[in-house]
């Protein structure tokens, strides 16, 4: 996916800053639905299993039997796809706009394609030259139409354990990054967490995807919200949410389907 795939897709319609808080709505670019569904049909399968066993499998099994498992990973109902979406476009958003480091792509570890996995929705992890770590805890919400209710689930959830991204799934991260090799980077995660996180340590992000701008909703909530963490709503417009997403989806199972060789 581009680096600036979100530049290239999305222009800001409207954006409020107040204190420790920031607003903004994103709304297509006129003419750009293709780019941004050939962009998402490649980097989506990326999110349900990991590009090296990706190309493993297709060493092995071929490009038919590898689309066919890919298909047993991702979800079929409208539900689970779009609350799917919601996450892979925040984790996106996050590693290209935030330029935190999303060091997992956690999907790929969901043990029911219908089902969501619990823990924080996304976390971001920034470190410094003096191994200062910095995160940034996201609940990210798809919906056809947002409503205050579904903001508030949100907040809800961006205020749990004290503002502070659920330990389990920050302990979660360290031990696939300890997987992957990266154990320097794994032991100060659990060494922070075991810890505890301070506040300056921590900004939040609530992430919604939506067919209706909730601009007005989000910067109500914004204005109400008086906590201790810099927090950030970003909302993301697609005036036909579900039709956009049916297509993203059916544009992945057509695009393993062709594959041949």
């Amino acid at each position: 996916m581009d680096s600036d795939f979100f530049q290239k897709w999305l222009t800001v319609v409207q954006k409020i800053k107040l204190s420790q808080k920031t607003v903004s709505t994103l709304q297509e670019i006129t003419g750009q639905r293709d780019y941004a569904v050939s962009e998402l049909v490649a980097e989506v399968p990326n999110h349900y299993v990991k590009p090296s066993r990706t190309a493993e499998r297709i060493a092995q099994m071929g490009y038919k039997q590898t689309g066919q498992a890919l298909m047993e990973k991702m979800p079929q109902t409208k539900t689970a796809r779009s609350a799917d979406i919601g996450e892979i476009l925040a984790a996106e958003y996050v590693r290209r706009e935030f330029k935190y480091d999303v060091p997992i792509n956690k999907l790929v570890w969901k043990d029911s394609r219908e089902l969501a996995l619990r823990g924080d929705d996304v976390i971001g992890i920034s470190i410094s030259g003096n191994n200062t770590v910095r995160l940034l805890k996201v609940e990210a919400k798809s919906r056809a139409k947002l409503s205050t209710s579904t903001l508030e689930e949100a907040e809800n959830g961006l205020n749990t354990f004290k503002g502070r991204p659920n330990p389990h799934s920050l302990l979660f991260i360290a031990e696939r990054l300890d997987d992957q090799g990266q154990k320097d980077i794994a032991t100060l995660i659990e060494k922070n967490t075991v810890k505890g996180f301070r506040v300056n340590q921590i900004e939040q992000l609530l992430f919604s995807f939506s067919g209706n701008n909730s601009h007005d909703l989000a910067s109500k909530k914004a204005k109400k919200y008086n906590g201790q963490f810099v927090r950030h709503y970003i909302g993301l417009v697609v005036e036909d949410h579900q039709n956009f997403i049916k297509k993203v989806y059916q544009e992945i199972v057509n695009k393993w389907k062709k594959k041949k060789k």
